[in-house]
C-alpha cells in the first residue's frame, strides 16, 4: 500500500528530498565496493593530474608572457631603428655633414639590431625551453589520466541505463517507471483514455520514458519537431555618379557621389526545436476540458499580495463576460491556477477540492524548486503537462554521463544527475498529485493485472532511431536536420521491422532581383540570394528487437566471432546499438524478411 502524495511541494522538501539523496548516495556506494576501486589510488592519481594541469596552465602562462615581451621588443627595435636612421639621414643631410649625429645613429640603429638578435636567440630558446616542459608535462599528464581512467574502469562499466529509475523507485514507490514504452502502455493512453497521439511526419519523439501511479499510465515525451516559418533575405549593390553643383561664384562644379541600396524578400524557412511534454491519463473527471498557462508574477510577498489583490475583480469580469462559469468561492486559487475555460463545473469541484487548491498555491506561489513553470491541460481523460524546468533536462540518462577519472567528482557529478532527474520529473508530476482524486482512482488494469499484452510503439522504434547520428538516415541533399518517422513492417518473435523514413530539405539557390530608384534617379536592379527548401526523403531499413543483456554482457559480445560475423552480413556501417534493454541496427540491405535476422540475432543475444 503506498502512501499518498496529496502535498507534494511540502512532501519533497519534508522527506523525499533528503531521501532522494541518502538513496543516491548509498547507490554511488554499493557501486563502489562492487567495482572494487582504490578511492585511495585514484586520490593520489588525480592529486598529480591537477598538479601537472596547475603546472601546465603556469608554463603556458609563461609562454603568453614571453611572446607579450617579444612583442614589446619588436617595438622598441623598430622605434630605436628609425630613430638610428632618421638620425643618420639627418646627419647626412646639407652641405656640412654632422659626424657625431651620424655616430650616434648609428650606434642606436646598430645596437637596436643587436638588441632585436640577442632577444629573438633568447626568446627561442625560452621558447624552445618551455614547450619542452609543456610536452614533456602533456605526456605525463596524458599518462595520469589514461591510469585514473584505468582506476575508474570497473565502476565505469556498471552504470546501466536505468539507473535514474532504480534510484527513484526506492524513494518513492507511488512512482512506477517502465524499462521501455511498450504497447501496454499505449494501448492504454489511446483506447482506454482516448489519447489523440499526433502521428505527423513533421515531429518525431527523442524520448518515450512511460510509467504509472496506481496503474493510471503516464509517458514522459521529448519530440523532435520541424514548422516551416519564414526568414528575410537582404541584398545590396553600390551605386556611383557624379553631379553638377554651385560653386556660390556663378560656375559650376562636378561632385562624385555614391549610395548603398538594398532589398529584402521574404521566403519560406523550416525551423527545427524540441519539446518535453508529461501526457497522464486517468478516469476521474472523464467529461472536463480546461487549460492553464504559467502567470507572469513576483515571489516575494509585495508582488504576491498585489496580484492577489485585483483576483476577486478579475474573477468578478470574467464571470460577468462568461455566464456559464460559476466560481469556486476561492478567487486567489481561480486567478492564479486559470482553468477559467472548464466545461464542467461539477468535475471541476471534484478535482479541485480545497486541499487541491492549497497544494496547487504551494506549487505556484513559490519560486522553488521552479515555481509557476508549467502549463496544465486537461482533455477528457488526458492530462499534459508542459513544464519550462523540463525542456532541457536529462531524462535520459546515458550511461557515459557518469563517467569520470576522479572518483570524487563521478560522485558528485552521479549525486547531481540522480537528483536533478529526480527533482524535474517528481515536478511535472507534482501538478497531478496535487490533485488527491488522482491518487484515489486506480485503474481497473491495475486492481485486477490485466494483460494487454507487450508490443513495442511507433514512439520506441523513433526514440531508438533517434539515437543514432543523423547521417545515418538523411538524404546525401539534405542539408537541414531531419525528422525521423518509423513504420513498421513485420514482427517475429518480438524484433521489429521497420522502415525509417528521414524527412529533410534539400536547398536550391535562387537570385531575385527587386527594382529600386537611386539618388541618381534612375531605377537599379537589387540582386537578393534566398534558398528554395524542398522536401527530400530517405527510406532506411532498421530492427528493433528486446534482450535482456544488460550493458556490460552486450559490451563482452562485441569482439565475438559471431558478432563480427552478423555486422558484416547485417548491419550497415556498423550501426548497431543495445540500451534500455533494446537492440537495435541499421540494415545493411534495402528489403528484408524479419524471420531470416530473427535467428541471426537470436544467436547472438543468446550468447552470454
Amino acid at each position: 500500500m503506498y502512501d499518498n502524495i496529496l502535498e507534494p511541494r511540502k512532501k519533497y522538501y519534508a522527506e523525499l528530498e533528503r531521501a532522494h539523496l541518502e538513496n543516491t548516495t548509498a547507490y554511488f556506494e554499493e557501486l563502489v565496493q562492487q567495482s572494487g576501486v582504490d578511492a585511495a589510488a585514484n586520490k593520489e592519481t588525480c592529486s598529480k593530474i591537477y598538479a601537472l594541469e596547475g603546472e601546465i596552465t603556469a608554463l603556458k602562462k609563461k609562454e603568453a608572457t614571453g611572446r607579450g615581451l617579444f612583442a614589446g621588443l619588436i617595438v622598441l627595435f623598430l622605434l630605436l631603428l628609425f630613430t638610428g636612421l632618421i638620425m643618420i639621414a639627418i646627419g647626412s643631410s646639407g652641405d656640412s655633414k654632422n659626424v657625431l649625429l651620424i655616430v650616434l645613429g648609428v650606434l642606436i640603429a646598430a645596437g637596436s639590431i643587436a638588441l632585436f638578435i640577442f632577444g629573438l636567440i633568447r626568446r627561442n630558446k625560452n621558447a624552445k625551453i618551455i614547450a619542452q616542459k609543456i610536452s614533456e608535462k602533456s605526456k605525463e599528464l596524458e599518462e595520469m589520466k589514461n591510469k585514473a581512467w584505468g582506476q575508474m574502469a570497473a565502476l565505469n562499466k556498471l552504470y546501466e541505463w536505468n539507473i535514474y529509475n532504480i534510484i527513484m523507485a526506492k524513494t518513492t514507490p507511488l512512482i512506477e517507471m517502465d524499462r521501455v514504452f511498450d504497447m501496454e502502455k499505449y494501448n492504454q493512453l489511446k483506447e482506454k483514455f482516448n489519447w489523440n497521439d499526433p502521428d505527423y511526419k513533421n515531429i518525431s519523439t527523442v524520448l518515450a520514458q512511460s510509467g504509472s501511479i496506481l496503474g493510471n499510465p503516464f509517458i514522459l515525451a521529448r519530440y523532435h519537431i520541424q514548422t516551416m516559418g519564414s526568414f528575410t533575405y537582404t541584398g545590396s549593390i553600390t551605386i556611383h555618379w557624379t553631379e553638377r553643383v554651385s560653386n556660390g561664384k556663378g560656375g559650376y562644379t562636378t561632385r562624385s557621389r555614391s549610395q548603398t541600396l538594398t532589398a529584402s524578400i521574404t521566403k519560406p524557412k523550416p525551423y527545427y526545436s524540441y519539446e518535453t511534454k508529461l501526457i497522464f491519463g486517468s478516469e476521474a473527471a472523464p467529461d472536463l476540458t480546461f487549460s492553464r498557462e504559467p502567470q507572469s508574477h513576483g515571489y516575494d510577498k509585495h508582488s504576491l499580495d498585489k496580484f492577489f489583490k485585483q483576483a476577486e475583480k478579475r474573477i468578478d469580469d470574467y464571470a460577468k463576460k462568461h455566464p456559464g462559469f460559476t466560481p469556486l468561492g476561492n478567487d486567489q486559487f481561480e486567478d492564479f491556477f486559470g482553468g477559467l475555460d472548464r466545461d464542467h463545473e461539477v468535475q471541476y469541484r471534484l478535482l479541485f477540492t480545497p486541499l487541491a487548491q492549497k497544494a496547487m498555491l504551494e506549487l505556484l506561489t513559490n519560486a522553488e524548486p521552479y515555481g509557476d513553470d508549467f502549463s496544465f491541460k486537461k482533455e477528457k481523460m488526458i492530462n499534459t503537462i508542459i513544464s519550462r524546468h523540463s525542456q532541457n533536462l536529462d531524462f535520459d540518462g546515458y550511461p557515459s554521463i557518469f563517467y569520470h577519472f576522479d572518483l570524487e567528482k563521478a560522485r558528485e557529478n552521479f549525486i547531481n544527475l540522480n537528483v536533478n532527474y529526480f527533482k524535474g520529473l517528481f515536478f511535472d508530476l507534482a501538478p497531478l498529485l496535487a490533485i488527491p482524486l488522482y491518487q484515489q482512482y486506480p485503474t481497473n488494469d491495475y486492481i485486477f493485472h490485466d494483460d494487454i499484452g507487450a508490443d513495442y510503439s511507433r514512439h520506441l522504434s523513433e526514440m531508438e532511431a533517434n539515437r543514432y547520428n543523423d547521417d545515418y538516415f538523411k538524404s546525401n541533399e539534405s542539408i537541414t536536420p531531419n525528422i525521423l518517422k518509423s513504420e513498421f513492417v513485420g514482427l517475429k518473435s518480438g524484433a521489429h521491422a521497420v522502415y525509417v523514413h528521414a524527412h529533410g530539405f534539400k536547398g536550391i539557390e535562387h537570385t531575385d532581383y527587386v527594382r529600386k530608384m537611386g539618388g541618381d534617379g534612375r531605377n537599379h536592379d537589387i540582386p537578393v540570394h534566398w534558398i528554395e527548401y524542398v522536401p527530400v526523403e530517405k527510406v532506411t531499413p532498421f530492427t528493433v528487437q528486446p534482450t535482456e543483456l544488460n550493458r556490460h554482457q552486450f559490451n563482452e559480445l562485441l569482439n565475438t566471432e559471431d558478432y563480427q560475423n552478423f555486422l558484416s552480413k547485417n548491419v550497415s556501417n556498423n550501426a548497431i546499438l543495445c540500451s534500455r534493454g533494446i537492440f537495435s541496427f541499421i540494415n545493411r540491405v534495402a528489403s528484408y524478411t524479419p524471420e531470416d535476422l530473427q535467428k541471426t540475432v537470436e544467436k547472438i543475444l543468446n550468447k552470454q
